[in-house]
């Protein structure tokens, strides 16, 4: 596994992590993360038997984990598909599969949308489609930028950390939620409640090609989301023993479900 910086235009420097495997498939999964989050989320795909064949990209999302914070960039979920694929286009990756988190799923579904010929399957794991999804940036976005800046970060950071206790999965988010910028996590925050107001969002989601979707089984029944996705026939995995970051909880399970939706939907 490589990690380094790729240079955008001028402005802007994304952090990733690569690795090639040895026997080529051709195949490449793109990993975004979520709100707050970083790249690390993914870390354990990197040593995970069940994608010992397959290509592996994770990166930070502008404003997040080691890439650039930057005061002129929107944070918007359309500018940072377009980063993503200027990163991808650097990397010299023509088509990709996406696994996506959280917020993560915002991005990649504008991907997916944008750039249908390339983007092979979406795997969108707990990403937002309507607005009970917004709970982390409801927090943030409930005062003004100033109010948050000036002591609303703070306090959610020890709200986050008193409840490391109860969900040790936590410990790692609070770490990268720490590393954000607060511009990136206020602007985020604004607009992943907007796009997810908008009932059109998982209707959208529906209508686009080879793409499933993730809970983990502890928010089984939580979200009106769920039904309707059952509804439409769309295939919906549950990972066991794991809540929303399914991809710490339970990473077997997760990428095993990963690779079998990548080889039958070839």
């Amino acid at each position: 596994m490589l990690r380094y910086h790729v240079s955008i235009e001028s402005e802007f420097k994304v952090a990733v992590m690569i690795r090639i495997s040895k026997q080529r498939t051709n195949d490449v999964i793109v990993f975004l993360h979520g709100f707050g989050s970083s790249k690390e989320h993914f870390i354990k795909a990197f040593s995970n038997k069940s994608l010992n064949d397959v290509d592996l990209v994770a990166l930070d999302l502008i404003g997040f984990g080691e890439s650039s914070k930057n005061k002129e960039f929107s944070y918007s979920m359309t500018d940072q598909a377009t980063m993503v694929m200027k990163v991808l286009e650097k990397l010299v990756i023509d088509t990709f599969h996406l696994c996506a988190h959280s917020m993560g799923g915002l991005v990649a579904q504008e991907l997916a949308e944008r750039f249908p010929k390339r983007v092979l399957t979406f795997m969108n794991l707990e990403g937002n489609l309507t607005i009970e999804d917004c709970f982390m940036t409801g927090l943030v976005f409930k005062s003004s930028f100033n109010e948050f800046h000036r002591r609303g970060r703070k306090e959610l950071e020890e709200q986050i950390d008193f409840r490391v206790s109860c969900d040790p999965s936590l410990l790692s988010y609070l770490k990268t939620f720490r590393q954000a910028y607060t511009l990136a996590l206020y602007k985020s925050a604004e607009d992943t409640i907007k796009i997810s107001k908008d009932p059109q969002l998982i209707k959208r989601f529906i209508d686009l090609p080879k793409k499933c979707y993730f809970y983990g089984e502890k928010n089984r029944g939580k979200f009106s989301a769920e039904k309707i996705l059952h509804e439409a026939g769309l295939q919906v995995f549950y990972i066991e023993k794991a809540g929303h970051s399914m991809a710490e909880e339970n990473p077997d399970q997760l990428y095993a479900y990963v690779k079998d939706f990548i080889t039958t939907n070839k």
